[in-house]
């Protein structure tokens, strides 16, 4: 399974989504290919992904992450929790730093939602945090 993570106020319509998608049908149709559209909350978000991770893992394909900025912050996570290859475009290191310049109302520009980013938020991304990569 290769998993797709999309960024903060992205989705899988975003130029480097759609891209890799035709790539992915074209020269590797084979391969469980996946970009699901993350919800707005990171808790919810991993919620999502996990489900994706241990349904391949119970499928016993190899896992394999593409994630940009805070999709790489949670393939991050994931490669280091489950196991699998990641490649991070862009990632986003330490997000939940940024997040008090995020805090309050949102608009995505390809879901066409608008959600708020509430103090929580911080915490909850906070807890994905890999401090160590012990398998770059």
């Amino acid at each position: 399974m290769l998993l797709y993570i999309h960024g903060f106020n992205s989705s899988p319509f975003s130029d480097k989504a759609v891209m890799t998608a035709k790539y992915m049908a074209r020269h590797h149709p084979s391969v469980a290919f996946h970009q699901p559209q993350l919800p707005n909350t990171p808790k919810a978000a991993m919620v999502l992904l996990t489900a994706y991770v241990e349904a391949a893992i119970d499928a016993k394909e190899p896992l394999a992450y593409i994630g940009s900025s805070l999709g790489g912050y949670f393939a991050s996570y994931l490669a280091e929790t489950y196991g699998g290859k990641a490649v991070l475009v862009n990632p986003a290191v330490k997000p939940f730093e940024l997040f008090d310049e995020f805090m309050g109302p949102q608009f995505n520009p390809y879901t066409e939602q608008y959600y708020l980013v509430l103090p929580e938020h911080k915490s909850e991304v906070a807890e994905f945090n890999t401090a160590v990569i012990r398998n770059p």
